[in-house]
């Protein structure tokens, strides 16, 4: 839900093969990239630029040496 409850309030990724090597990426649905990282220490936590995002559909890639994945997270507040 992304909404600073303390629970679930950032995006937990499956492990990947080479997740050092593995990028994560987050769109919104104009395609503006909000969030982008090689490895994933730090999760996603609905924000950009320090502000919370609002609520709605956005878009992710994840994609590695061997694979990509994409899909839509919902955020709920």
């Amino acid at each position: 839900t992304l909404n600073g409850d303390g629970v679930n309030d950032v995006w937990h990724v499956e492990t990947f093969p080479d997740m050092e090597a593995t990028n994560f990426n987050v769109f919104d649905n104009t395609g503006n990239r909000i969030y982008s990282s090689t490895g994933y220490a730090i999760p996603w936590d609905g924000t950009f630029k320090g502000s919370l995002v609002p609520e709605g559909v956005y878009y992710y890639t994840i994609s590695g040496p061997s694979f990509k994945k994409s899909g839509y997270i919902l955020v709920v507040r």
